[in-house]
C-alpha cells in the first residue's frame, strides 16, 4: 500500500509524508482526501534525536506520525523493520528516511475516528534488526557465510552494511544514498590520502560470525565497533550519512566532506 499526504506547519512550510508497505503500491491512500478514511491530527509529525550522550557512536533519530483513521489498516502492522518504508519531507527536502518500527503498531476502537501513532526509526536504528551479512534471512546460511569469510577493509564492510539497509529507501526516486567522511582521523597530510583511512584498514570477518549462528553480530554492533575503533560517529540526514569526530567539531574546523 502507498500512503501519502501533506500538511502545512506553523511556519507555513509544506510537510510531506510518504509510506510504502511491503513494496506494494497497487493500493493508494491519500491522507486528508475525501473518502480515504485517514486524516491528520493536530500534531501530525515529530522528529527527535535519540542521542543520550557524546559517547554514542550511532547518532540515531526517531519520528512519530500521528493520524486519525476510521478503519483498521492492517498494512501498518509490520512483522519486520523492512515491511514499511517512510520518507518525511519539508519543502522538498528529505528530513527523515527510515522504517515503521516492527511490532509496535496498535489501534483502539473507541471513536468514529481513532488516533494512531506510527513509531518510525531511521536506518541507523534499524541496523539492530539485521545480522551481519544478513545471516538467517532467506537464502543466507551461517555455514556458507562463514566458509566465505575473509579479511575485508573497513570501507567494504561499512559500505555493504549501509547499502543493504538503504536499498529501496527512496520512495519518490531521484535521490542518491551517500556516505560522507570528514577526514577527521587522517594520519597522512597528503590531500589525496586524507579520506582513504577506511580502505587502508582491514579486519577478519570471522570476528563478527562467532562460533555458532546465535553469536553472529548485528549490523549495528559491527558498524559501532569499526567506528569506535577510530573514535568516529555517524549521523543520518535524509538519504545521506556523515562520519565525523567530535574533536573536529569542538575545534570548529571547516569540514570538507
Amino acid at each position: 500500500m502507498y500512503i501519502h499526504g501533506h500538511f502545512y506547519n506553523e511556519q507555513n512550510e509544506c510537510i510531506e509524508v510518504h509510506i510504502v508497505t511491503r513494496n506494494d503500491r497497487t493500493r493508494e491512500l491519500e491522507i486528508g482526501a475525501e473518502g480515504s478514511g485517514i486524516n491528520w491530527t493536530d500534531a501530525p509529525v515529530e522528529i527527535e534525536s535519540q542521542v543520550s550522550d557524546t559517547f554514542d557512536v550511532l547518532l540515531k533519530y526517531q519520528a512519530s506520525v500521528r493520524l486519525l483513521v476510521k478503519n483498521f489498516i492492517p498494512d501498518l502492522f509490520c512483522a519486520s523493520c523492512r515491511d514499511a518504508i517512510i520518507n518525511i519531507y519539508r519543502e522538498g527536502e528529505c528530513l527523515f528516511a527510515g522504517f515503521i518500527e516492527p511490532q509496535a503498531y496498535s489501534q483502539p476502537y473507541n471513536e468514529e475516528e481513532d488516533e494512531i501513532e506510527l513509531s518510525c526509526i531511521d536506518v541507523l536504528t534499524a541496523l539492530q534488526y539485521s545480522k551481519y551479512r544478513n545471516v538467517g534471512m532467506a537464502g543466507v546460511t551461517y555455514a556458507a557465510v562463514k566458509a566465505a569469510a575473509k579479511q575485508r577493509s573497513f570501507y567494504a564492510i561499512i559500505n555493504e552494511v549501509l547499502a543493504d539497509m538503504t536499498s529501496g529507501l527512496d520512495i519518490l526516486g531521484g535521490h542518491d544514498t551517500a556516505l560522507h567522511y570528514a577526514g577527521s582521523m587522517a594520519v597522512d597530510i597528503m590531500p589525496a590520502r586524507r579520506y582513504d583511512i577506511f580502505s587502508r584498514l582491514a579486519i577478519n570477518e570471522l570476528l563478527f560470525l562467532g562460533d555458532e549462528e546465535d553469536n553472529v553480530w548485528t549490523a549495528e554492533d559491527v558498524l559501532t565497533e569499526l567506528l569506535k575503533y577510530l573514535s568516529l560517529h555517524i549521523i543520518q540526514t535524509g538519504f545521506s550519512f556523515h562520519v565525523f569526530s567530535w574533536e573536529s567539531v569542538k575545534r570548529n574546523e571547516v569540514i570538507t566532506w
